[in-house]
């Protein structure tokens, strides 16, 4: 049987402290976390929360950086849901 010693470190001073921060992406850009972040800051209600969250989900499979979310790149998808919503009218 192996004994281990469990004692504290006398030299363990020399490490930094560990700090843990919010759950989530450590990245202060990712497009979720801003959202996440603005949400809780604006106290927004949970019925906002609820319906535009998994939206700026979907939006940050493309663009998970909110640095690149661009006009161009919001008015091509905006294109692409108002295809995708005539499509579906149509069928």
């Amino acid at each position: 049987m192996k004994a281990g010693d469990y004692r504290p470190d006398p030299d363990g001073d020399r490490f930094p402290v560990l700090e843990m921060g919010k759950k989530g992406s450590k990245d202060k850009f990712a497009l979720l976390r801003v959202f996440d972040d603005y949400a809780e800051k604006s106290q927004l209600s949970p019925a906002t929360i609820k319906k535009w969250r998994p939206i700026i989900k979907q939006v940050a499979t493309e663009v998970p950086n909110i640095r690149d979310l661009t006009r161009d790149w919001g008015v091509a998808w905006k294109d692409r849901q108002m295809d995708r919503s005539a499509v579906r009218e149509f069928t």
